[in-house]
């Protein structure tokens, strides 16, 4: 095992005069350096030190630290770095713990005393003895034996105790020669280093300079504490070689003097913590990403410093957390699940991190070592890795992506959250410089609450409350902190890290703002409505106007429940109804302050009680029952699948598979068909059959084929809804590593929304961003929900009846149908044909809406309204769908049968524009909206027969939108009582930007005519919108 001063023995004997390390404009050249090293040496090796002793080193970072390293490594032994700003019962302990067996100190012990025992050395002293000229060679230098490292680090400990990592020399010397292989790190370069001796950066600053023949600048403590003082000292000292953490670059991102330095600096090396983006741009809007480079490394302590490397540009600032790129050479990095097996990429998992850098272990803990220094197999043979506790993924292109510390994540309200997620976007305000945020327990509660303690980016208060709103504006309420506090800068510790032990107490704080769920709207509805809708639609609050329409910013009916389940200080005197009335901000907030406090009759939405066994029907679920029966059970039967990439095994998501079909309580609804007033029971199991296929070893398409096959045949076996779960599950393993999870399920529990649900919750739970303990801890709300739509449905049936509803469309739809297609002929079985809506069209589509000032969804059923509506009178007349979620808890991730099937009925006046036109589809379907629980049945009366055989979707499944980098592929299949159905289905790419729409045209007609009728609507689209 050679000794890691080979390297520099070899640089001091080609250029002994060259300067290796400098202080307080005092320079060392190699030759003095060398000099210093061997009088040292002499010292220690009178006290008895050589290969395995270990040295304890009370010094800090300047020439005799280094000298003194370098005199411990010759003889083969073992330094001990002390952090003489920490207390001194600490360093006492990791003394006695390492056993050393001398304390070497630089003349004085900083005010603390060693335990009884080890020999003190005075190297201030001992280095006064340096002959000139007469240094260490290569001849003096031991070779370590095996177990004998260069140095042990010590770090925090989960138990409060610390714990010593041994270093080996090799590692080291790896890690400079492999950094030197990505990075230009010629002699002469100069390395600035302005971290602690005890934190490993300063390993990095200290070897990475002596080991390539460049020079070592030492910063003086009040250089490093000063944040103008650290960048005039880069400046002054044509620094080359800067290392910092984040948090320490952040205080000097915008310093005219580091600005000045940049034309000497060759790398601004980032580690230590997750790198934000913004840190960045703040730093290369007005530098570039030439000169110097910026180069973001990952690493631990127990890898050696620096495990992966990144040269930032303007592709890495694309994403929140700058990547950390690829492995240095002879270093490795996988991303693996809870077992150690590879996940695939582009699912986060565990950094597994293998290679030259690794440590030896923890010292005397073998017990510890074995549990993260670890063995797994791979295509090279079995291979020793270190289980790093960091979370991240592979992307496509190569790069590694930190997602942070597994034990930094918290669980607030039944919710797992990355604390690193909240403060990124605390950093983002424009009013905050920087941020930390901690769980903490107010006292005297039991559970945990956020914290966030801000720093204002300009001088003057920060206006909390204005940050508490912009804060519910990007982010969901449970990751909103309940307290918020400013502090004038982020208290640092000697390594550069956040020191959360000099935080303030966020609850005894007078400069404090609550911003929780009811104080956030107090005293500015207009503001707290303002930020909902931009949390909602994932947007800048300032991109959302007093006068901006919710629905013209992308809002639909699932995200309109959402913004009574994020507010929910709304529904004390508003229901979702209202939100339809007035979808302004401007509106909203007015009425909201002219109700009363309670919510108006017949328009709340009271929460119904605890959930009960069993509970009636809706008309609706009735009806469909009723068409399922008369179909010989071939209809709504609905049967979805998706292929994806997740970082499981096959028994592992069979096992989340089962487990979910536990935590819905809509695959545990069991149907009393023969009692009187038929009757839904919840059973305390599910039971549901999962079917687990490993059909790596067939060609991907044949596989696919399986699936799709197996959905069919499940599809067309009827589900026994009295006795058995109504929903079947089949996950199967495919030849690239994927996964295709297919599910098939009863309409009557389950709608198209509810079942993309569904397939988020097997992935969430696939990829760990939730547990599904999370998922069935809203099972009583959801049980409440299902047990309350009879109620609601008996409502809305009312109101539509006291408005003679039936009465007004049976005269309209008296006049006749003048132009009903045609469904004939009619084929054997049910066809689908598929047309991609051009980018050009789907774009003037969307400017039109605008325009209009209406939903884009309003656009596509204008079009098929006068592609395939069916004419009556003066009146269009189609078939859509609308949604009856109920403004309750948890609606938006309940699985049920929500959808109501309901005519819509249009003015088609032949001199209105088309603009006129989409307004009024738009009025109609808020109209419909305010009864939207009623029953199709319900809608038409006394009238038995449908007036029309067309049925139209505008489909946006945005719920599958957080698994969008895993998907590959959905494909649905199912069948309705409609002769002819047509599908606007939203698209995305797998990165999740919109693709153009595709529109689906199937029923039990020939192809040819399916594939006319999609040609009409195309045609009509564009006549409407060109």
């Amino acid at each position: 095992m050679p000794n890691v001063c080979t390297g520099l023995l070899e640089r001091a004997l080609a250029h002994p005069e060259a300067v290796a390390l400098r202080s307080q404009q005092m320079n060392t050249t190699y030759a003095q350096l060398c000099a210093q090293a061997l009088a040292v040496r002499r010292e220690l090796h009178a006290a008895g030190v050589g290969p395995g002793s270990r040295v304890a080193v009370a010094m800090p970072s300047g020439p005799g630290f280094a000298a003194v390293i370098v005199a411990v490594a010759s003889l083969g032994a073992t330094y001990v770095p002390l952090d003489l700003n920490h207390a001194s019962e600490r360093s006492g302990a990791i003394i006695t713990h390492a056993r050393c067996a001398v304390v070497v100190h630089g003349g004085s012990t900083g005010g603390w005393s060693p335990p009884p025992g080890p020999v003190l050395l005075d190297a201030a002293s001992a280095a006064q003895h340096a002959a000139p000229g007469w240094g260490l060679t290569l001849e003096d230098l031991v070779e370590p034996g095996p177990g004998h490292p260069l140095y042990i680090m010590y770090t925090s400990g989960s138990t409060g105790s610390p714990k010593g990592v041994l270093v080996p020399h090799e590692a080291v010397s790896q890690l400079i020669e492999s950094a030197g292989r990505c990075m230009t790190l010629e002699p002469g370069l100069v390395w600035a280093a302005t971290h602690s001796p005890a934190f490993d950066f300063s390993v990095w600053e200290l070897w990475g300079a002596l080991l390539t023949g460049g020079t070592v600048s030492f910063a003086a403590r009040e250089q490093i504490l000063d944040p103008a003082a650290l960048a005039g000292f880069v400046r002054a000292e044509d620094i080359g070689v800067f290392s910092q953490t984040p948090s320490s670059f952040r205080r000097i991102a915008e310093s005219p003097e580091l600005l000045a330095a940049a034309e000497n600096l060759r790398y601004i090396v980032f580690g230590g913590e997750a790198l934000q983006s913004d840190t960045v741009r703040t730093w290369t809007d007005r530098n570039g990403f030439s000169r110097p480079e910026l180069v973001n490394m990952y690493g631990i302590t127990e890898t050696t410093v620096h495990t992966t490397w990144r040269i930032l540009d303007r592709e890495a600032l694309g994403t929140p957390v700058c990547p950390i790129g690829a492995a240095l050479p002879g270093r490795s990095v996988l991303v693996c699940d809870q077992d150690g097996v590879p996940v695939p990429s582009g699912s986060v998992g565990e950094l597994f991190v293998g290679g030259a850098g690794l440590a030896l272990g923890y010292l005397d803990d073998p017990e510890l070592s074995a549990q993260r220094f670890v063995t797994l197999a791979t295509a090279r043979g079995p291979e020793r890795f270190y289980r790093s506790g960091d979370l991240g993924y592979e992307d496509q292109q190569g790069d590694l992506h930190y997602r942070g510390r597994a034990d930094r994540q918290v669980k607030i309200r039944g919710h797992r959250i990355a604390l690193e997620e909240v403060e990124a976007a605390a950093r983002r305000l424009d009013a905050v410089a920087d941020a930390v945020v901690l769980a903490a327990r107010r006292p005297g509660e039991d559970e945990q609450s956020l914290v966030a303690h801000l720093v204002p980016a300009a001088a003057g208060p920060l206006d909390l409350a204005a940050c508490a709103l912009a804060l519910r504006a990007v982010l969901p309420g449970f990751m909103v902190p309940a307290r918020l506090t400013e502090i004038p800068a982020l208290p640092l510790n000697r390594n550069g890290k956040i020191d959360t032990d000099r935080l303030p107490d966020p609850w005894a704080a007078s400069d404090a703002s609550a911003c929780g769920a009811a104080g956030a709207y107090q005293g500015d509805a207009q503001a707290a409505i303002r930020a909902t809708f931009a949390q909602v639609l994932l947007m800048d609050p300032a991109e959302v106007g007093s006068d901006t329409d919710f629905f013209l910013l992308g809002g639909d009916s699932i995200m309109a429940l959402r913004v009574f389940v994020e507010a929910p200080w709304l529904r004390e005197r508003l229901t979702l109804l209202d939100l339809y009335q007035y979808p302004t901000v401007k509106e909203l907030a007015e009425a909201w302050a002219g109700a009363s406090a309670s919510a108006p009759d017949g328009g709340g939405r009271a929460e119904p009680d605890a959930p009960a066994e069993a509970f009636a029907l809706t008309r609706a679920q009735e009806t469909l029952l009723f068409e399922w029966f008369g179909s010989d059970y071939r209809l709504y039967q609905d049967g979805m699948l998706v292929r994806a990439l997740l970082p499981v095994d096959l028994p592992t998501l069979a096992r989340h598979a089962r487990a979910l079909g536990e935590a819905h309580p809509a695959a545990r609804l069991r149907f009393d068909l023969d009692a009187i007033g038929a009757e839904v029971r919840v059973q305390p199991r599910a039971d549901v059959p999962v079917v687990v296929a490993d059909d790596s070893a067939l060609p991907l398409e044949a596989a696919m084929d399986t699936a799709r096959d197996w959905m069919r045949q499940s599809c067309a076996t009827p589900f026994d809804l009295a006795g058995a779960p109504p929903l079947r599950i089949r996950v199967a393993k495919l030849e690239d590593g994927s996964f295709v999870l297919t599910v098939v399920v009863h309409h009557v529990v389950c709608d198209g929304w509810s079942l993309n649900v569904l397939f988020s919750d097997l992935i969430d739970v696939a990829r760990g961003t939730r547990t599904v303990e999370e998922i069935a801890s809203s099972s009583p709300d959801h049980v409440r929900i299902l047990r309350a739509l009879p109620e609601l449905e008996r409502d809305d049936i009312a109101a539509v009846r006291a408005a003679k509803g039936p009465e007004q469309l049976a005269h309209l739809l008296s006049a006749g149908a003048a132009a009903a297609p045609d469904p004939q002929p009619r084929s054997a079985s049910r066809e689908e044909v598929a047309v991609e809506i051009d980018e050009e069209t789907a774009s003037a589509a969307a400017a039109f809406a605008q325009k209009a000032r209406v939903p884009v969804k309003s656009v596509y059923v204008a079009a098929h309204l006068r592609a395939a509506g069916t004419a009556y009178g003066r009146s269009l007349v189609s078939c859509i769908p609308i949604s009856g979620r109920p403004d309750l808890p948890g609606a938006d991730r309940c699985i049920g049968y929500f959808v109501r099937p309901r005519l819509i009925v249009v003015p088609d006046d032949p001199e209105n524009t088309a603009l006129g036109f989409v307004q009024e589809v738009w009025a109609a379907e808020r109209e419909l909206m305010r009864t939207r629980l009623v029953p199709l049945a319900d809608q038409l009366g006394t009238r038995g027969e449908l007036p029309v055989r067309v049925h139209m979707n505008f489909v946006d499944f945005h719920v599958l939108e957080s698994a969008a980098d895993a998907l590959l592929g959905v494909e649905t299949y199912d069948e309705t009582g409609f002769p002819l159905t047509v599908d606007v289905k939203m698209r995305r790419t797998r990165g999740g930007r919109k693709s153009p729409p595709l529109l689906a045209v199937s029923g039990l007609l020939p192809r040819s005519r399916l594939e006319h009728v999609a040609q009409e609507h195309v045609a009509a689209l564009r006549a409407l919108v060109g």
